[in-house]
């Protein structure tokens, strides 16, 4: 029987590669848009109006999401200030201790040695690295689904005292990301339990003392939710959940295959070894059995619960990659080592490759706009595996410690990616930041506002609401029916623009490309251009002059949509 107990080296070097991995240079690339910038805007909108109940975007009520990732954005931005590094840190802690439980769970369940790979599996696969590094619910979702998984798995072999434990990371799921925090660790322990023991099986996975626990964690924040905003739980839980995975159209609709489409693409370069993975699981000693068929069933009912949700993104699939990284790391034979050549001529392939990413990388960079790096990349991608794909699948069945030793070539290929995407040229085009610095640098801000489009990274830079004009995105519906009074400030007519912008000047407005024309030809008697960004598209921003030409026409000749819809819902709700 293998050996069970964790070895303090190991644990120090899978803590260590892991916190490398998704710690350095955290704070430095910009925010992405939309998620990231949103799970910002969220947060500091917390701080600064002090109500930690009903979370706010852009001042308006956005109750899509429970508020756990938002309290700890707010916890980061408290220890390390408003920045990026403070947004993604406890993501990137999460990814950080789900490597770390991998390690434990995979010493009691396969052994020390296959716990270890595990976990190197797991910190060097795709998108398990590359979510870490952003502020998104998903990876904090993976670490409660893990260990609540986890958990029960002991409870099981173990004895109910590890229930407690199990309930409380399903509750904290659940404020993390709504029924999916019980749905995904308890479904594959209840089938394995019942496929084991039966029906009074199942039933020792629950216990007074648990569900206690559990609700002490989750229903404090629902009540207050209840009292403060009651519409939250028929949207969320209705709407968000039981709608959005069965109806078309309601969030992001997708084919059947996605899911499994992007576990594949998300687990490289691992993908590679599933196949031979699979073969030596199902022919695996009866004392691994249980552990093997929890994998399975933990990868299978989470591929299968998101393929058959018409809604799907490819951060879903991130509480899968945990069993997978356990099966492949039980799998791989340590019988065989390759001859130091090998390992000599792959430390030097994995390193000439290093090297290779990041100079193609910042060529490409300095020489076309991000659009082109991106699927410039994305083609090199493609035909790197359509060249390795046969070389490693025959070696992943074969040569043992050497599709392992393969398998680890991927570390240079995270720190090239790491370099490359942190070097100036591929990072600064011109982002958010840019903007924000030169607005800062010209020093007469009054009103910031953006045409046809909303740019919530800005508020991160201001710590001001953002006016957005002639646009109402679909996100912020929900949160204009609760509050139309707000959206008033918010959201304003070609009409008010105007008439803020002959009225002082300092007033920014941000348009995209493809809509400057319509802007000009609207508010070239009370804008003048400041610069032009390229900024996933080509961004122009404009600042108001305070005076009008004097042939300008009549404000009133100029659009008032959503003000005036705005004013309606307004007047509907208290004549109600």
């Amino acid at each position: 029987m293998p050996d069970s107990r964790p070895n303090s080296t190991h644990l120090l070097l899978v803590s260590v590669l892991a916190a490398v991995l998704f710690f350095a240079g955290l704070g430095r690339p910009r925010l992405r848009d939309p998620d990231e910038t949103r799970y910002v805007e969220i947060p500091r909108e917390m701080l600064e109006s002090g109500n930690f109940i009903v979370p706010h975007l852009n001042y308006l009520p956005y109750l899509d999401k429970p508020p756990l990732t938002y309290w700890m954005t707010c916890a980061g931005f408290k220890i390390f200030g408003m920045n990026e590094f403070g947004a993604r840190f406890f993501p990137a802690l999460a990814g950080l201790a789900g490597v770390v439980a991998i390690y434990l769970f995979g010493c009691v369940m396969f052994g020390e040695g296959a716990g270890f790979r595990a976990a190197i599996v797991l910190c060097t696969s795709a998108f398990y690295f590359y979510f870490s590094r952003m502020l998104l619910t998903d990876m904090i979702l993976t670490l409660f689904v893990t260990l609540a998984t986890g958990f029960l798995y002991l409870s099981w072999k173990r004895g109910a005292r590890w229930l407690i434990p199990a309930y409380v990371c399903m509750a904290l799921g659940t404020l993390t990301k709504g029924p999916v925090g019980v749905l995904l660790p308890m479904a594959p322990i209840a089938l394995l339990v019942l496929t084991r023991q039966g029906v009074r099986g199942v039933k020792s996975l629950v216990s007074i003392g648990a569900v206690l626990a559990f609700l002490i964690i989750w229903a404090p924040w629902h009540m207050a939710i209840y009292f403060a905003a009651p519409e939250f739980f028929p949207h969320f839980y209705l709407s968000e959940n039981i709608l959005g995975f069965f109806r078309k159209g309601i969030h992001h609709s997708r084919p059947p295959y996605y899911t499994i489409c992007y576990l594949l693409l998300g687990f490289l370069p691992w993908t590679l070894f599933l196949p031979a993975t699979l073969e030596k699981t199902f022919g695996r000693h009866r004392e691994h059995r249980d552990a093997s068929t929890l994998c399975l069933l933990w990868m299978g009912s989470t591929v299968l619960i998101f393929t058959l949700s018409v809604s799907k993104l490819p951060t879903y699939v991130l509480p899968a990659f945990a069993p997978l990284a356990l099966l492949v790391g039980s799998t791989i034979p340590r019988s065989e080592r390759p001859s130091l050549p090998t390992r000599i001529v792959a430390c030097l392939l994995g390193a000439g490759l290093c090297v290779a990413v990041v100079i193609v990388v910042v060529v490409l960079s300095r020489r076309y706009g991000p659009q082109d790096i991106v699927a410039d990349l994305r083609n090199m991608s493609i035909m790197f595996l359509l060249f390795t794909l046969p070389l490693t699948a025959v070696l992943a069945r074969s040569a043992g410690k050497l599709a392992f030793t393969l398998g680890v070539l991927s570390l240079p290929f995270q720190f090239a990616s790491l370099a490359a995407t942190h070097s100036a040229q591929a990072l600064e085009f011109q982002s958010g930041r840019e903007i924000a610095k030169v607005i800062s640098e010209r020093g007469d801000l009054r009103e910031l506002t953006s045409y046809c489009e909303q740019y919530p990274n800005l508020s991160l830079y201001f710590h001001r609401r953002q006016l957005i004009v002639g646009y109402v995105p679909r996100q912020f519906e929900f949160g204009l029916s609760l509050s139309p009074e707000d959206g008033l400030n918010t959201f304003i007519s070609a009409r008010k623009l105007a008439l803020m912008a002959s009225r002082q000047p300092g007033v920014y407005c941000i348009v995209r490309g493809s809509k400057v024309a319509e802007f000009d030809k609207m508010f070239h008697y009370y804008f003048r251009l400041v610069s032009k960004f390229e900024y996933d598209s080509l961004q122009y921003l404009f600042v108001s002059t305070g005076k009008p030409s004097p042939d300008a026409p009549s404000v009133e000749s100029l659009p008032d949509w959503p003000t005036r819809l705005l004013r309606e819902r307004v007047d509907d709700n208290e004549k109600k």
